[in-house]
């Protein structure tokens, strides 16, 4: 009689090993053995960071004036002629509406585009505008 017994489940052909033994009464058996331990084997894994070299640039950038001390600028009728009222150059600017409460104040790159942008998405709350364009940038 023969007995086949496997010790891993994950064997290869290879690992078996083939014994016969003999019990008392000289009746074979026949027994495969896995002598080598089951390999896991993971695709290895980092929990590091990945660092590249490379420089960065600080930018540090300071508005002078207040918007409180600029005068309102009236937008004009026509959308075309806001890019010829407003600067293009980064600052900070505020629209009001026209019983000149404060409707938004925001940080741009280009003024005149915000300004555009605000006329076009909420023309009823934009009457004029305050600007303060005179910006520092340290990099």
């Amino acid at each position: 009689m023969a007995t086949i017994s496997l010790s891993s489940i994950h064997t290869s052909p290879s690992s078996l090993r083939l014994l016969s033994s003999y019990s008392s009464q000289n009746t074979p058996t026949l027994s495969f053995y896995s002598h080598t331990k089951p390999s896991l084997s993971f695709s290895s894994v980092s929990l590091k960071p990945i660092t590249t070299a490379r420089s960065r640039t600080l930018t540090v950038v300071s508005a002078f004036g207040k918007l409180s001390e600029t005068e309102p600028i009236p937008l004009p009728p026509a959308p075309e002629e806001i890019a010829g009222k407003f600067p293009s150059e980064s600052g900070v600017y505020a629209v009001y509406d026209q019983s000149d409460v404060l409707q938004f104040i925001g940080i741009t790159r280009s003024i005149a585009a915000s300004v555009l942008a605000h006329r076009k998405s909420v023309p009823e709350l934009c009457c004029s505008v305050k600007v303060c364009s005179e910006v520092f940038a340290l990099n």
